[in-house]
């Protein structure tokens, strides 16, 4: 195999290619002057890709392709020597300073520049979409995305990622909270029937008391059987039947839940309790019995 062959993926760097062009596979040079003039006629074929050969074919063939050839090598040597001179003259600046200015390391370097990662991109809603996640599973408070070795931390592991103050993650999350509840209150209003759960605890000391209101239903479009938990209402004293009816009326209509809908309500056998469902159910008969007569 020839020198040629071996050396082909060398960079051809001369201003004599201009007026070559190198074949591979057969291993030649093609005068491409003609070409280049618009005369039609083939260009002859060089053996290898010598630059020197092929210099010296133009200055004995093509004249004044040579001269063109000869002006642009002294063009490009004049700008090596520019170059040149710049480096240098920075190299010298900087061997003076050497013991007044720290060398910057390659770490260093790269940490400059680091741009960070614009709101708008995909990069940053996933960051932030985690921070998140991480906050509504945890209850860890807001003000936990404020704390300095806290933010550090999330910069440590991603620089570019400029994480949001609790006042703006706040907010996103309220955002998420009004999306998923209109997208489960879509998908309850389209099952047939929801088993309803309901239960009640008081705070020690009696400071405060809470019902919690759950629903359970078969969601067709996944074969899956689905919990949410559609409210925490504080109850007011006394905790009679009554209000306990009205809480959760109150939280059926806000979920678009129908009477009608409703296949089960489970509780404890609290005498308020059972009270409330009997009220609920002598409400949802009187209705029932008014669009008949109707």
């Amino acid at each position: 195999m020839s020198l040629s062959r071996l050396l082909a993926g060398r960079k051809r760097d001369s201003p004599v290619w201009k007026f070559f062009v190198y074949d591979q596979k057969t291993d030649k040079s093609k005068c491409r002057v003609e070409d280049i003039n618009n005369e039609g006629v083939r260009g002859a074929f060089l053996a290898g890709k010598n630059s020197s050969n092929l210099v010296a074919h133009i200055q004995r063939i093509h004249k004044e392709t040579h001269k063109c050839y000869t002006d642009e090598k002294k063009k490009r040597n004049a700008e090596k020597m520019i170059l040149k001179r710049k480096i240098d003259e920075i190299n010298s600046t900087s061997s003076q300073n050497s013991g007044k200015t720290k060398t910057q390391t390659i770490r260093e370097s790269f940490e400059h520049r680091i741009t960070a990662w614009p709101t708008e991109s995909s990069e940053y809603q996933v960051r932030q979409d985690s921070v998140i996640e991480m906050i509504v599973n945890t209850n860890y408070p807001m003000v936990l995305l404020d704390q300095p070795s806290f933010r550090k931390m999330i910069k440590t592991l991603d620089p570019k990622f400029k994480l949001p103050g609790s006042a703006t993650l706040n907010k996103r999350i309220n955002e998420r909270f009004l999306r998923q509840s209109a997208q489960l209150k879509d998908l309850i209003n389209h099952t047939r029937k929801v088993t309803i759960c309901l239960d009640g605890w008081t705070k020690k000391g009696l400071a405060a008391s809470f019902l919690g209101v759950s629903a359970c239903f078969y969601d067709t479009t996944i074969d899956k059987t689905r919990y949410a938990f559609l409210n925490l209402m504080e109850l007011q004293h006394p905790h009679a039947g009554e209000m306990l009816a009205e809480c959760l009326k109150k939280c059926l209509d806000q979920w678009g839940i129908r009477e009608n809908q409703v296949m089960l309500i489970v509780s404890d056998n609290g005498s308020n309790m059972v009270k409330a469902i009997r009220l609920l159910q002598e409400v949802h008969a009187a209705k029932k019995s008014d669009e008949s007569e109707s």
